[in-house]
């Protein structure tokens, strides 16, 4: 193993907990403003209410996401080069389920 791998996976780490974290902000701003939104369309424009909901899905779905993302940063380094790990696809997260089945099932859902 170089000597420069803990180091770039502790840099790939602490970047996708920088990301996950811009990602969450900017995401609750979406979800607030879709759920004030909803809250005061009338329930006559029904057209805009279903579209105003489908954004609000989707950016809980981000923010699915960003968790993970946020799960995958916190996995120490060392355990990322032992097991030969490049993405959260190929670690384990919280509860022990499998990281891979919690991005595609996301992935699933986006692309509905």
């Amino acid at each position: 193993m170089c000597e420069r791998e803990p180091l770039q996976a502790q840099r790939k780490a602490k970047l996708t907990g920088a990301v996950a974290h811009d990602l969450n902000d900017l995401l609750s701003g979406i979800i607030g403003m879709t759920q004030i939104l909803l809250r005061d369309l009338p329930e006559e424009a029904a057209e805009l209410r279903r579209v105003a909901d489908l954004a609000l899905q989707a950016a809980q779905r981000g923010t699915t996401l960003a968790q993970q993302l946020l799960a995958f940063s916190r996995v120490p380094a060392t355990e990322l080069l032992e097991t030969g790990a490049e993405t959260a696809a190929d670690i384990r997260i919280g509860g022990g389920q499998e990281a891979e089945e919690v991005i595609s099932t996301t992935k699933d859902q986006t692309q509905r």
